[in-house]
């Protein structure tokens, strides 16, 4: 049993989701205070957990509207129903469970490499730039409901979020991917003008799922800073104020990977507009051709 969530989070890691490993390692690596050697113990005589360990776009064109996936990140989720009933089930039904799953991501994710191969390049800069309005709104939803948790204190809320969370960021990630290999596998069949073209693409969609991960880690480290303050107690004040420093800190890098992703995106429209000008001028050209 144990095996088999490793796997499924190594998996969920892979996907581009949320992986909360990932989250509390942010947390864990920062710079730490000095009341870190303080030297406090826990109930069963163990270092206890200090404040610090541990633990837009240009819109698409009405033609393009069904190249995108836009998801309801807090509707009921087939992943929530199976959650619950592993609980009950034994570990053979459990994996039985596991590898079904698995089997339909992958057929997924062979059919819509199948829907990309007759795609041109200005269709495939469209979808991930629809990608990215989509994951602006999952971002949006994510942090509502994370504010909804800390208004009503009711933490069992939060991680049926990540679980809606994970699946939307993991589908955008896999669209966004498998343009990526499309374009991949074109390249050499390319001429040299083409072909720079093109591996400067997916060089940026190589930059853009990194900055994506980072900043999709952080903003979990971001929540998980944010529902520890809410559990403080007033009279905690400092350790409140580190965790709001924390906060600060996270918010900031967050910040600096929106930056870094609001510049690949320019780049990506910028290649739109290039072939959106070629393809112009190879019309009116046909059209001067059958003028005379």
């Amino acid at each position: 049993m144990e095996n088999s969530t490793n796997n499924d989070a190594t998996a969920q890691h892979q996907l581009g989701g949320i992986d909360i490993r990932d989250a509390l390692n942010i947390l864990s690596n920062r710079t730490p205070h000095e009341h870190h050697d303080c030297g406090d113990k826990d109930s069963l005589g163990e270092a206890g957990q200090s404040c610090c360990r541990g633990g837009a776009d240009n819109p698409l064109p009405a033609e393009m509207k069904n190249m995108g996936q836009t998801i309801d990140l807090f509707a009921p989720s087939k992943e929530s129903s199976v959650e619950s009933s592993q609980q009950s089930s034994s570990p053979s039904e459990t994996t039985a469970v596991t590898a079904g799953t698995n089997n339909n991501s992958i057929q997924q994710q062979q059919k819509l490499r199948e829907s990309l191969r007759d795609l041109p390049i200005v269709d495939f800069l469209r979808m991930v730039l629809k990608c990215q309005e989509d994951r602006v709104k999952a971002y949006i939803h994510f942090d509502q409901k994370l504010k909804t948790v800390l208004l009503s204190r009711k933490l069992t809320d939060y991680p049926p979020a990540c679980l809606s969370a994970t699946a939307a960021f993991s589908v955008l990630s896999d669209t966004v991917m498998a343009i990526r290999d499309e374009v991949s596998t074109r390249i050499e069949n390319k001429n040299d003008t083409e072909k720079k073209f093109e591996t400067s693409i997916v060089r940026s969609i190589c930059e853009l799922q990194s900055s994506e991960r980072e900043k999709l880690q952080l903003t979990a480290a971001f929540h998980l800073e944010c529902l520890r303050a809410s559990n403080l107690k007033q009279e905690d004040q400092r350790e409140l104020q580190l965790l709001n420093s924390g906060q600060a800190d996270l918010r900031s890098r967050i910040e600096t990977c929106k930056t870094n992703i609001n510049d690949i995106l320019d780049d990506l429209r910028c290649g739109l507009t290039e072939k959106l000008e070629e393809e112009e001028e190879k019309k009116e050209a046909g059209r001067e051709t059958n003028s005379n």
